[in-house]
C-alpha cells in the first residue's frame, strides 16, 4: 500500500489539452473497477474476497451508468393522428397540390416565417 501511495505522490506533468468525454470517462471508471476485480480474483486464496465483491459492485454501478448513455430509454409519445393515413387526398391533381402548396407558402410569408417572395 505504501508503494502505491508513493506512485500517486510522484509529480507528473498534466496534459491539459486532453478533451474529456463524459461517456469515455464513465467507461474508464468502469474498466478500472472491472480490472481491479479480475486482478483481485486472480490472487486466489491470497485475495481479499470482500475487496473482490466491492470491486464487482462498483463495476456494476458504473456499468449501469454507461448503459444509460449507450442504450437510452425510448420515451413514449402520443401522435396527433394516424401515422398511416395518407397525407394528401387521393383524388388531388398535381395542379391542386401546387396551388395548395403556394397558399401555404403565402400564409407562412405573411406571418414572417418566410422572408422571400413567391
Amino acid at each position: 500500500m505504501a508503494l502505491r501511495r508513493a506512485q500517486y505522490a510522484e509529480i507528473r506533468e498534466i496534459d491539459q489539452t486532453i478533451q474529456l468525454d463524459s461517456l469515455a470517462m464513465l467507461e474508464e471508471v468502469m474498466r478500472h473497477f472491472y480490472w481491479k476485480a479480475r486482478i483481485l480474483e486472480g490472487m486466489g486464496t491470497e485475495g481479499d474476497y470482500d475487496a473482490v465483491d466491492r470491486a464487482w459492485a462498483e463495476t456494476g454501478k458504473w456499468a449501469k451508468e454507461v448503459a444509460q448513455f449507450r442504450h437510452p430509454k425510448i420515451e413514449s409519445i402520443r401522435l396527433g393522428g394516424d401515422p398511416n393515413a395518407p397525407s394528401l387526398p387521393e383524388n388531388m391533381t398535381l395542379d391542386e397540390l401546387r396551388n395548395s402548396i403556394l397558399v401555404d407558402l403565402e400564409r407562412l410569408r405573411e406571418r414572417g416565417v418566410l422572408g422571400w417572395q413567391i
